[in-house]
């Protein structure tokens, strides 16, 4: 399990199958795959029967469904894979390599890195911004910590790590997690934003520049198109974090959405 993105990219393999079902496709392969990697020696994909919830006319429906049976709804996948070589919107160089997900649980120091990317100066471009958009924008955690309350299987902490500042100002992951994941969309203004909180760009990035880049899509190819470098010591419980981040990078310069779901 996991949180979902995509980005909405007119390809091909979407035109086919719709961006809905194409993530849903990638989703049931990747929960296919994960199974296939532990099955017993000697064991094939028709003898494993699992239990699934599937969404009918009159709602969700549990039924029985065979691995290979699972296997073959999803041979779409490989009828259209072709078309992700050199698609600009595929990060990660895999068939679908514009989908990507985030696992469960997001781990104590998952949500403490996160926070250290947000800036160091309260008073840097960056941080009159994140300012703002707590004030502004409502981001206070509720949501967030209402699904850690529920023990949905998100988070292993039970409370949010914090992060504060010397002015006084407060941050929780929960509020970070909703102003990253707590929306259906992310399209580029928002996006832009969101990277230059993160660190994605420079912290002290001038306003009026900012107003640029959500405002011109062939200034902000320009500004994005660079590679992300790596940060040195990442850990494997936050490389997925890091990849959101690079996507809204990839997607802001297309001038393209990322779509969420969790």
């Amino acid at each position: 399990m996991g949180i979902d993105y995509a980005l909405e990219w007119p390809c091909e393999p979407r035109r086919a199958l719709s961006t809905a079902l194409l993530v849903g496709l990638v989703k049931q392969r990747r929960t296919i795959d994960s199974i296939l990697s532990q099955l017993p020696p000697g064991k094939t994909p028709s003898e494993i029967t699992i239990q699934r919830v599937v969404t009918g006319p009159r709602g969700p429906v549990r039924e029985s469904a065979t691995l290979q049976q699972m296997l073959d709804e999803t041979r779409a996948l490989d009828t259209h894979a072709s078309a992700c070589v050199g698609c600009p919107a595929n990060g990660k160089g895999d068939p679908y390599g514009c989908v990507d997900y985030i696992p469960y649980p997001i781990e104590p120091s998952t949500e403490s890195w996160t926070l250290s990317l947000l800036p160091q100066d309260a008073e840097s471009t960056a941080g009159t911004f994140l300012r703002s958009a707590l004030r502004e924008m409502s981001y206070d955690g509720d949501s967030a910590r209402e699904l850690r309350g529920k023990d949905a299987g998100l988070f292993s902490l039970s409370n949010a790590a914090v992060r504060s500042w010397a002015d006084g100002t407060i941050v929780t992951f929960d509020q970070v997690f909703e102003m990253l994941f707590m929306v259906e969309r992310v399209d580029p203004p928002h996006g832009m934003i969101l990277l230059l909180l993160m660190g994605l760009l420079p912290y002290d990035l001038p306003p009026d520049d900012i107003l640029r880049l959500q405002r011109e899509g062939s200034y902000r190819a320009s500004l994005l198109s660079r590679p992300q470098a790596v940060p040195m010591g990442l850990l494997e419980t936050e490389v997925p974090i890091f990849r959101y981040l690079v996507a809204l990078r990839r997607a802001a310069a297309l001038s393209a959405t990322v779509l969420i779901s969790y």
